[in-house]
């Protein structure tokens, strides 16, 4: 089995309009993820400790981070 290597992959994704259209569409969240980021960044917190100031576990904070939704 050849592995496509990823830049490959994305390269076609941009050319594919639907890929396009929903990645646009996703815009406003990934913006306020970075936002998020970027403010905790800035705060010098980790995720531990901002979760523990909203009265969550780690996890709650890192799986937006890392672009993946709760079940």
């Amino acid at each position: 089995m050849m592995t496509i290597p990823y830049a490959t992959i994305r390269e076609r994704w941009k050319e594919d309009d639907d890929f396009r259209r929903e990645h646009a569409a996703l815009e406003p969240e990934f913006k306020l993820v970075r936002k998020f980021i970027e403010t905790r960044a800035k705060a010098g917190m980790s995720q531990s400790e901002v979760a523990a100031r909203m009265g969550m576990r780690q996890p709650a904070v890192a799986r937006p981070e890392s672009g993946r939704h709760p079940q």
